[in-house]
């Protein structure tokens, strides 16, 4: 049996080439926005008390504001964690103490535009 593609899938590939067709410029924003807009939401508790545990210092790279986090001891080898699209790296809480456990420092961040890290627009090739 086919698989049908997601009702907001089929809305974008009806609505776009109607969008380009009346302005293409305004086809390009909409489209800019969608692809490179990750959707934000709020961390859920357990988020929270995972990122009160962790040592948090922003950096700046190309012109924003990043948030890092670090578990664990900095003396140790370090695990780095990444997140994907619309994530966090809070979203690793539940591997982060096993890590730390294990004898690891774990290090992760907010990819542009993402998390706590500053931005509205970004791509993966910036993470």
């Amino acid at each position: 049996m086919k698989k049908q593609m997601p009702l907001t899938l089929r809305l974008v590939r009806w609505f776009f080439p109607k969008l380009e067709w009346l302005s293409g410029s305004l086809a390009v924003e909409y489209f800019e926005k969608i692809f490179f807009s990750p959707l934000r939401y709020g961390a859920p508790e357990k988020e929270l008390e995972c990122e009160q545990q962790a040592t948090l210092e922003e950096i700046v790279a190309n012109g924003l504001k990043i948030q890092t986090y670090c578990w664990g001891d900095a003396s140790k080898p370090y695990v780095l964690v990444m997140h994907g699209w619309a994530g966090r790296a809070t979203q690793f809480r539940k591997f982060i103490p096993e890590l730390v456990a294990a004898g690891y420092q774990v290090v992760g961040f907010d990819g542009p535009a993402h998390g706590k890290s500053l931005g509205k627009r970004t791509i993966i090739l910036e993470f």
